[in-house]
């Protein structure tokens, strides 16, 4: 019988890992494809971080609220000011960036005097200026008790990116958290 005890006791350990990562694999791919539903949208709704927050809620689903931080990683403020629309922004009564007409505008930008179509702050093209970029770290607590004395939490990390879809906004913030 105790033989048996010592043998059991890393065979439940090992089961409990198993089923723990078949978890966590699951887990990981409900978010990623949660957060690439939530980028898409975003992406269709002038790419702000509260259209970011927004989707993220109606995306992430019901059974697998984590905590998770999503931030947006290209430089919009620079972006905007190598690459806004003064007519379109005239217009709509803040700065943007035109989502369509991109060839057009990439050739305007080389005759401009930026190298390679460049912006000078930025460093990165109107085809990269229409590019939804988004970074998102989701805390993951594993479900056994055992597991979780070895690892707790288990970050995940995300990245994701889209093209836009709508007129480029100016971010309130570069990061929404989530609870």
């Amino acid at each position: 019988m105790l033989q048996w005890c010592i043998a059991a006791i890393p065979l439940l350990l090992l089961g409990s890992i198993t089923i723990e990562l078949s978890h966590w694999h699951t887990t990981r791919q409900r978010l990623t494809l949660a957060m690439q539903r939530a980028v898409d949208d975003t992406a269709l709704t002038g790419g702000s971080t509260d259209a970011l927050r927004q989707h993220l809620q109606r995306h992430l689903p019901d059974g697998l609220r984590v905590p998770v931080t999503a931030c947006v990683t290209d430089p919009v403020n620079n972006l905007i000011a190598d690459f806004r629309d003064k007519q379109l922004s005239m217009r709509l009564g803040k700065p943007v960036i035109r989502h369509d007409h991109v060839a057009a505008q990439h050739r305007e930008a080389v005759a401009r005097g930026y190298p390679n179509g460049r912006g000078p702050r930025s460093h990165k093209t109107i085809f990269q200026a229409n590019q939804l970029n988004v970074h998102a770290t989701f805390r993951y607590r594993a479900l056994s008790p055992w597991v979780r004395r070895l690892i707790d939490p288990v970050m995940i990390r995300l990245e994701h990116q889209a093209i836009m879809q709508s007129h480029r906004q100016r971010l309130s913030t570069a990061c929404v958290k989530l609870n």
